[in-house]
């Protein structure tokens, strides 16, 4: 019942915002309004009562985008990512029924489902100017959680705002371990870094921002970085600043943030502190973990052929982890995507996910390849396809981003001509042309 109403209470918002704003925006606010709702209050750990309303509201706000009138753009990445999770659906439905999976698992495939199905139609109908908004609204986002997660950690001496985490803290071990990690309200720390990395790309990437404004909000973002101590997300960080540095034609401002970055390295690597920090993580569980789950990728291909191909079915690590497919080290979770997919969707929704990866990265202007490096490292280290911040921003951020540097489209049907892209229209006359 509750579901219901935040449903309604959603759709009518929407209605309401499409009366409101100007039309040009209407698709990207209702895109960044859903992606406000999933970080507020739609992480996991989260008391169901709160999450199934908020992620029921953020789909039908995402679907609302998605009927905005306007040309569909982004056609090689969204069937991609349609077919991706259409499969991973289909595949696991049936396997519910042939009793291979936990029975909270079936709950969970329709919110998944939903959610990414909503947001990629949304995304994939996206103008430039769209795009830019949601850009935009990610980095007022990450912003906010940055002064939110600081508040929490330095003043309330609590990890975030939700009480997941915050009886059994965890240690922040890049501040010596004296802190908490930061959560903030997207509950674990390793989603806040991700918001936070993505957040740092765009504002690095943003020409309309002024040089002073890049600085305050990237020295904010990179310190709550620091102290949501992921550490997993600094290394991705560092690779899409890199990939940046090393791409880039024209900007001085980059070529000087590489040599920041090889020198820190360097210092890094001469350093006892650090070296202590690197023995000491190595030895860490968190560290074992990760690297005995890509140990798993032999017992996982040694499987039954029906299985190898077409996984084991959403839900059914535990399941693999008893018959001794993957790791015997206690955790429950993978912690690695790429051996996610393969346990539970097979060689085939593996190659689906390397290829959707490809896709981002081959159609995407410089700032989605960024994050794609991003989305590339972290997935090594983080099951992200299991909690709804991750897919919203992955499929809300890097889905469209073909339209940006793909052929001219048409213009958007809900926007004047000269808003359908940013570019002046100059008008000619007949005359002009014919003495040219």
């Amino acid at each position: 019942m509750t579901i219901a109403l935040a449903a309604f209470a959603a759709a009518v918002a929407a209605v309401f915002i499409r009366q409101l704003c100007p039309p040009q925006v209407v698709r990207g606010f209702l895109i960044s309004a859903a992606i406000g709702l999933v970080l507020a209050a739609g992480g996991f750990g989260i008391p169901v009562e709160i999450t199934g309303p908020v992620i029921a509201a953020a789909v039908v706000l995402s679907t609302a985008a998605a009927l905005v009138p306007g040309s569909f753009r982004a056609s090689v990445p969204t069937s991609l990512t349609i077919g991706l999770w259409v499969a991973h659906v289909t595949i696991t439905l049936a396997l519910v029924f042939l009793g291979g999976l936990r029975p909270s698992a079936a709950a969970e495939i329709p919110q998944f489902a939903g959610v990414a199905l909503s947001t990629v139609l949304a995304a994939a109908r996206c103008t430039p100017r769209d795009v830019r908004f949601v850009r935009r609204a990610v980095v007022w986002f990450a912003v906010i959680e940055s002064v939110l997660a600081l508040f929490f950690v330095f003043v309330l001496g609590r990890p975030g705002v939700w009480e997941y985490g915050a009886e059994t803290p965890s240690p922040n071990f890049l501040l010596g371990g004296e802190f908490l990690r930061a959560a903030g309200s997207v509950v674990h720390p390793l989603l806040l870094g991700l918001l936070i990395a993505f957040g740092a790309v765009l504002v690095l990437m943003d020409e309309r921002l002024s040089g002073w404004t890049k600085a305050l909000v990237l020295a904010l973002l990179l310190l709550t970085l620091v102290v949501t101590g992921s550490r997993s997300v600094v290394l991705a960080l560092s690779a899409a600043v890199v990939w940046l540095t090393m791409t880039a034609q024209r900007s001085r401002t980059e070529r000087v943030l590489l040599l920041a970055v090889v020198a820190a390295v360097v210092a890094a690597v001469g350093s006892d502190d650090i070296a202590q920090a690197v023995a000491v993580l190595l030895d860490s569980g968190s560290y074992t973990n990760r690297a005995e789950s890509i140990d798993s990728a032999p017992a996982l291909l040694g499987r039954p052929v029906v299985q190898s191909l077409f996984g084991s079915g959403y839900g059914s690590e535990l399941a693999l982890r008893e018959l001794g497919h993957l790791n015997q080290n206690g955790f429950e979770t993978v912690d690695n995507q790429y051996v996610t997919t393969l346990a539970t969707q097979g060689v085939l929704g593996l190659v689906a996910l390397v290829a959707l990866l490809a896709t981002w990265f081959r159609n995407g202007d410089r700032t989605v390849r960024a994050l794609s490096v991003i989305v590339v490292v972290v997935f090594c280290s983080f099951d992200a396809f299991r909690a709804t911040v991750p897919l919203v921003l992955m499929l809300s951020l890097l889905t469209p981003g073909a339209p940006t540097t793909t052929a001219p489209t048409a213009p958007d049907a809900t926007a004047p001509a000269a808003l359908a892209d940013d570019r002046p229209v100059r008008h000619r006359s007949r005359r002009t042309v014919r003495a040219r």
